[in-house]
């Protein structure tokens, strides 16, 4: 097994794990009302604060819906308030983006191919500790 492939199975694993995550607790609120798209973070523009924190509008796969291929690091960010709402998701969540860290996976708004690339010229894991990492994803182990 290549470091390349082990990456990859490792991605995927991480992916379906905050899918369902988000999937379970849904802390966007994510809504297509007519046609737009509402979230948490667009709502808190029409309380008031200037600062709206939809992190889909002005993304170059956005367009009413995502188009990118299991764009992992957009399923682990929150927004403050979403945050604030749903701690123990954020918790959750967190966990695995420690790992996106910890493997290079992280890439702003990138999608699957561009964070594997990131990955397989930055990550300087042994196969062996990337196999040992695989597992204990499986497990539900997220803490290293």
């Amino acid at each position: 097994m290549t470091k390349e492939t082990l990456l990859e199975e490792i991605y995927d694993l991480l992916y379906e794990k905050a899918e369902a995550i988000l999937k379970r607790d849904n802390p966007c609120e994510h809504k297509m009302k007519c046609g737009v798209h509402s979230c948490l973070g667009k709502k808190d523009i029409l309380s008031g604060d200037n600062n709206p924190q939809c992190c889909c509008e002005g993304c170059p796969f956005w367009d009413k819906g995502c188009k990118a291929e299991k764009p992992l690091t957009c399923k682990t960010w929150l927004c403050r308030i979403s945050k604030k709402i749903y701690p123990e998701t954020y918790s959750d969540l967190n966990k695995i983006t420690q790992l996106i860290d910890l493997l290079h996976f992280w890439v702003y708004r990138g999608d699957k191919r561009q964070s594997l690339n990131q990955a397989n010229s930055e990550c300087f894991y042994s196969i062996k500790r990337l196999k040992e990492i695989k597992e204990n994803i499986k497990n539900n182990i997220l803490t290293f």
